[in-house]
């Protein structure tokens, strides 16, 4: 029989970390009413719409459905899975636990990630002593000739992989691991005739580690011949690059990030004392990096190549990052060279002093239309004046309007007061655009499960245990969602609605989240509960008749509309 996770422990680490405070780490909240709202961490919006209940310890959005408890909000903030979001929290709480009160599902799901991080580990090591063998004098003249010096390679673990096609293969499979599990964990491949080889071959090895000290996967630069110049490693168990930051672990420390493209990058501003640079692990930057880097720092400076493809990377970036609450800045190097070439031609203060002159998104978005008019001609400087105003449109801060549209005016030889006409029109067309295109989203999940009756009589029944005793043989009969009718049985037990959360998995937790956290304001429960449950009858009714129709039933849309004409009448 699997052991279960013993229900006090769940409560003692739920109730030794308050959700306010730690959703706060993520998430900036402010108080409304009983609750307190703040932009949802799980999807993009420009209105709040996320709320956690601190009464009831739970966290609910009515943008996208995203619910639950502690342990699921670090589920899903920190992509862990049950057992580590548990072990997280007891650590942040300095609770010991004993992983083997957790099921034996759970138990082999935590076992198994910790056997991908010690394989990654060990590969680390195994290409770290590769890299300081005879057989290594490519790779050593290349870090030579990159400038990178004995601490570096140490603080980054760089590695070689041989020039060889199984040595990597070989050791990993001496120390006990399996062939599928080198696959799987990314470090090696089957060929086509179903032999094993390195996945990683004649490349200088970057350990990608995650902000808890974890090897998670490489980044490999190759040195010889061959047409990807990078290669990271695949989708594994422990490794999504769309989740994580190259080099986070180091520049947390710091409450100003740097975002720049390349592992080189990263590793040159390190070495010339600027220590937190971060770089997205070969792909463009993803909203949950952005979050990544948000739950770190306060600002961020993107700081790309300023070639075609850099600069359409940085407007892409500035995008990603809109309705995530951080001060975003952009710093466009001279000559076109990248953070590495420029560091190595200048030096730590130069770049010090033009990170302290990036630009805001606005002024980087104006600096690069700049590049396409040519002003001294009257009909593009019209134009150019018309995209400018556009953007100086979408500008929050009055004092950073203010400035473009003087900064504006004197580049263009326009008055200040036509300019600031310009940009008061699009500003307040926008605003008539809104009202008028006002969309409220819906939840994930059907509508006849996420009844806000329905949530409202769960909320009644935590809140007032009368009337929850009085009527809940009858809710039995009107309740119809499967989560509320589990949770109508879960309150005979307890009345914690945290602890009730935890009964609950994937899109039912947020279910029960949302039911949980509605809040409940009734001068007399018992009159109200009656008129909820006639509610939900009806809206159940005209539900199942809606379905009728649709769907071209008229066996079901006869009975339905008999059995109300019955009960009208007062039949039984």
């Amino acid at each position: 029989m699997a052991k279960q996770i013993p229900d006090q422990l769940v409560q003692d680490i739920i109730a030794a970390n308050d959700i306010v405070s730690l959703v706060g780490q993520y998430v900036p909240l402010r108080r409304s009413g009983s609750s307190y709202v703040g932009l949802c961490p799980f999807h993009k919006e420009k209105t709040p719409s996320f709320h956690v209940t601190p009464d009831r310890q739970l966290y609910y959005c009515f943008g996208c459905g995203a619910g639950g408890n502690s342990i699921k909000f670090v589920e899903n903030i920190e992509h862990l899975d049950f057992v580590e979001a548990v072990r997280f929290l007891a650590d942040r709480a300095g609770i010991r636990i004993d992983t083997q009160s957790f099921s034996e599902a759970d138990q082999k799901r935590y076992e198994q990630r910790q056997r991908y991080l010690q394989m990654n580990k060990d590969a680390a090591r195994f290409y770290r002593d590769c890299l300081f063998s005879a057989d290594a004098k490519t790779a050593q003249e290349y870090v030579r000739k990159r400038g990178l010096g004995g601490e570096t390679v140490k603080t980054y673990g760089i590695g070689y992989a041989p020039d060889e096609w199984d040595v990597l293969t070989k050791h990993l499979l001496s120390a006990g691991y399996a062939r599928e599990e080198l696959v799987q964990a990314g470090l090696s491949s089957f060929t086509k005739t179903g032999k094993v080889i390195d996945r990683f071959r004649d490349r200088l090895m970057f350990p990608i580690i995650d902000v808890r000290g974890n090897v998670i996967g490489f980044g490999g630069r190759i040195l010889g011949e061959g047409n990807v110049k990078y290669l990271n490693s695949p989708e594994t168990p422990v490794f999504n690059k769309g989740q994580n930051l190259f080099s986070l672990q180091l520049a947390k420390r710091s409450k100003e990030l740097i975002l720049v493209e390349g592992y080189m990058d990263v590793i040159s501003l390190y070495q010339a004392g600027i220590q937190n640079a971060v770089a997205s692990l070969g792909t463009a930057l993803t909203a949950e990096q952005a979050r990544l880097a948000a739950k770190y720092a306060e600002k961020v400076t993107i700081c790309y190549d300023t070639d075609g493809a850099g600069v359409k990377a940085a407007m892409r970036a500035i995008e990603v990052f809109e309705g995530i609450d951080v001060r975003l800045r952009v710093l466009s190097l001279p000559e076109g060279k990248d953070p590495d070439e420029f560091i190595k031609a200048n030096s730590a203060v130069k770049f010090s002093e033009l990170l302290q002159k990036a630009d805001t998104p606005a002024a980087f978005r104006i600096r690069q239309l700049r590049k396409q008019y040519t002003i001294t001609d009257e009909a593009q400087r019209i134009e150019y004046v018309e995209a400018c105003t556009k953007v100086i449109s979408a500008v929050g801060s009055s004092v950073e309007r203010e400035v473009l549209r003087q900064r504006l005016a004197e580049e263009t030889g326009i008055g200040s007061s036509a300019i600031e006409a310009e940009v008061e029109k699009k500003r307040n067309r926008k605003k008539k655009s809104a009202q008028w295109n006002v969309k409220t989203p819906g939840p994930k999940v059907p509508a006849a499960i996420r009844s806000h009756t329905a949530d409202k009589i769960i909320s009644l029944c935590l809140k007032d245990k009368t009337v929850y005793q009085k009527y809940k043989e009858e809710l039995s009969d009107v309740l119809e969602a499967p989560v509320h009718k589990k949770i109508l049985e879960l309150l005979a037990e307890t009345d914690d609605a945290a602890q009730i959360t935890a009964r609950f998995e994937n899109e039912e937790s947020a279910i029960a989240a949302a039911a949980l956290s509605m809040p409940v304001n009734y001068e007399k429960n018992d009159a109200a509960m009656r008129e909820l449950m006639e509610a939900l009858r009806k809206e159940s009714y005209n539900q199942k008749v809606k379905e009728a129709i649709e769907s071209g039933d008229i066996s079901m849309l006869n009975s339905l509309l008999m059995k109300k004409n019955v009960k009208e009448k007062g039949g039984c």
